[in-house]
Parts: C-alpha cells; structure tokens; sequence
C-alpha cells in the first residue's frame, strides 16, 4: 500500500510538472502571438504614418506647384499685357509717323510747284509715289526686312537731294556679313534721324559740298546704324532757331525715340541711340555723328 501511494504521488507530482509545463507553454503562445499582433500594430501605425507624411508632401509639393504655376501664369499674363500694350503704342506712334513723314513730302512738292519748276515736280512726283507706297505697304507691319528700310531711305534721301538742288552726296555703306534679306527692324526708325541730319545740318551748309554716310554693321545681338554728316552742327543749327527744323526735330526725333524704347520693352532687345558732336582740335564743328543699335 506504502508503494503504491508513492507510485500514486509520484505520478500526481509528474502530471502536475506537465500541466504546469503545457500552462507555461500555452502563455508562451499567447504572449507570442500577442508579440507578434503588436508588431502588426506597430508596422501598421508605422506604414499610416509614412503614408500620411507621403499625402501631406505630395500636398505640400502640389501647392507650391501650384503657387509657381499661378505666378508663372501671371508672369505670363503680365508680359503678354506688356507687349500687347506696347505693341498698340507702336502702332499709334507708326500712325502718327506716317503722317508726318508725308506731309514733309507734300510740302516739297508745294515748293517745286509754287517755283513753278514742272520737270523737278514731276520727277519728285515720281520718286514720291514709289516711296508712298512703300511706307503704306511697310506700315501695316510691325517690322520689316532691313532691305526694304535701305531701299525706302534711298528714295527719301533721293526725294531730299532733288529738293535742295543736289546740294549734299550721300553715300549707304552695308558691311557684307551684314543679312539685310533676313534682318528685320521697326519701319522708318532710320530716317527720322537722316531727316535731322540733312535739316540741321546740311541744309544750312553754306561752304563746300554737304556729306552724308550712312554705315551699317551687324554685331551678335544687334544692327548698328552710324549716321554721319559734315554739316553745321547741333550748336549752330540751334543758334538759327529754324522753326520748320524744331517742329522735325520735336516731333519726328522723339516719336522714333519712343518706338525705339517700346521696342526694348517688348522684346527685351538692346537699343540704344547716341548723337555725337564732331569737333578739331579748334573745337570748330565738323559735323554730326549718330549711332544708332537696334536690338535684332
């Protein structure tokens, strides 16, 4: 009996250990499993929060996008405004060229007529009507080949040579790297400042022959004009006071002035002008010098 209540208790102590060891086995599982359900939450917490901080960027990204597109936009609008703007006052001041560039013509003709100086009116007639349509044709274009503006300041200095009896030579220079086929510039933005030149100038030359050269060179970003004359100079043209000269002058120099800084506005092009007084070593004037850049 003694053995058999060993064997009894011995049997109760082994199944004890092995439920003991079963129960620790099964909180083994569960903490397990609960280990490993917490790092599902964790990586599940983890992957919401990158994917919040990726919405939250590309957010953030698509607004400042958005910013820069509006600003760009606007910038875009801005500049389109500009050069609609500055467009219509090129084509206002080209209206208010035109005008002026042909009644100066017609009042040359009134002089061959009124000197009743028929073979002279009518050879101008002719060179006149061939610059009219020229300038009407030229008009409607907001640029043109540099070739056409020579050939319409060849028939305007022409027209003026005619006028005050062949009394100055003109020469037009063209550098051969110079592409007046393909280069083009604003309509009659030359000869304002030609006209000056034989008004201010020449006109009132009393001594020896009148000179006139027109030099044209093509740089990298730009055409250079350089207008020469060996007239009286712009002191002594002011001195005389011409009233015909100031209104030129007044109007047509600064009505090319302002296209010329529309021009620069508009296209950002490099345009400059320079009057430049010739002297000798007396301080006697010699002439005039212009030179013209315009942006290409």
């Amino acid at each position: 009996s003694k053995k058999e209540v060993e064997k009894l208790a011995l049997e109760f102590e082994t199944e004890k250990k092995n439920k003991a060891i079963e129960l620790l086995n099964v909180e083994k599982n569960l903490n397990e499993i609960q280990l490993k359900k917490s790092k599902q939450l964790q990586f599940a917490f983890l992957l919401a929060a990158v994917l919040i901080l990726m919405i939250l960027f590309l957010l953030r990204a698509r607004h400042k996008n958005k910013v820069k597109t509006d600003k760009l936009l606007k910038e875009s609008m801005e500049r389109s405004f500009q050069m609609k703007l500055a467009d219509s006052e090129m084509q206002a001041l080209r209206a208010q060229m035109n005008p002026h560039f042909l009644f100066n013509c017609l009042n040359s003709i009134n002089s061959f007529i009124i000197k009743n100086e028929q073979e002279q009116a009518t050879e101008y007639l002719s060179k006149f009507s061939k610059l009219i349509r020229r300038v009407l044709n030229n008009s409607k274009e907001p640029k043109v080949t540099l070739g056409n503006e020579i050939e319409t300041l060849k028939l305007y200095i022409e027209l003026e040579a005619l006028r005050f009896n062949n009394k100055f030579d003109y020469s037009i220079d063209i550098q051969p790297n110079v592409e007046i086929d393909y280069l083009e510039i604003p309509p009659l933005i030359i000869q304002p400042y030609v006209e000056n030149s034989i008004w201010h100038g020449l006109m009132h030359k009393k001594e020896g022959d009148g000179k006139l050269n027109i030099n044209i060179t093509q740089e990298e970003d730009h055409i250079e004009v350089t207008i020469e004359d060996n007239g009286i100079g712009r002191d002594a043209a002011s001195q005389l006071k011409s009233k015909s000269a100031e209104k030129r002058k007044s109007y047509g120099m600064n009505i090319t002035s302002e296209r010329l800084k529309n021009s620069i506005n508009s296209t950002n092009e490099t345009s400059h002008v320079e009057v430049i007084d010739l002297i000798d070593s007396n301080n006697n004037s010699l002439g005039t010098k212009v030179i013209i850049k315009i942006g290409i």
